[in-house]
Order: structure tokens, then sequence, then C-alpha cells
């Protein structure tokens, strides 16, 4: 639908970029430490990066972790599709 590059909502993409600054990802705790306040409003963000395939979760003990997917594997991803 065109919306594939910088087609992402502000939040998504500040918190994509977030998420790219580590190559481990970052657990729920550090999300919500990282964003204060608007660590709720994450959720649709969050389902917005996993539609594109910018976005991994898993599950470390028992912490759930968010991982960036970085483009170039995106788009592999995708040709996958």
């Amino acid at each position: 639908s065109g919306k594939m590059s910088g087609g992402l909502s502000v939040l998504a993409t500040e918190l994509l970029q977030y998420l790219l600054s580590s190559d481990e990802g970052y657990s729920d705790e550090q999300l919500k430490r990282h964003f204060g306040d608007r660590y709720t409003q994450l959720v649709p963000h969050v389902n917005e990066l996993l539609m594109f395939n910018r976005l991994q979760l898993y599950n470390q003990g028992d912490s759930l972790y968010y991982k960036a997917i970085k483009e170039e594997a995106a788009a592999k991803f995708a040709g996958l599709g």
C-alpha cells in the first residue's frame, strides 16, 4: 500500500530506532522505563512493526523481549510471503 518506507507512525518509528540501538533487543521492562507514560500507547505500534516484519518478539527467562529486524532482512522476509 505504498506505506513501506517512512510509512510508519511516529511512535512506531521511534520504537524501531530505539530497538535498532541494541543487537539483542530490549526487555518489556526496559521499554517501560524508556517510554514512561507512553508505554501504554505502544501496543498498536508494536503490531504495526510486526505487520511490516520489522519486529521480533521472544521470551528469555520470564521476560518478553522486543528486537528490531533491520530493513535488509525485512525485505528478504517480504519476498517470502
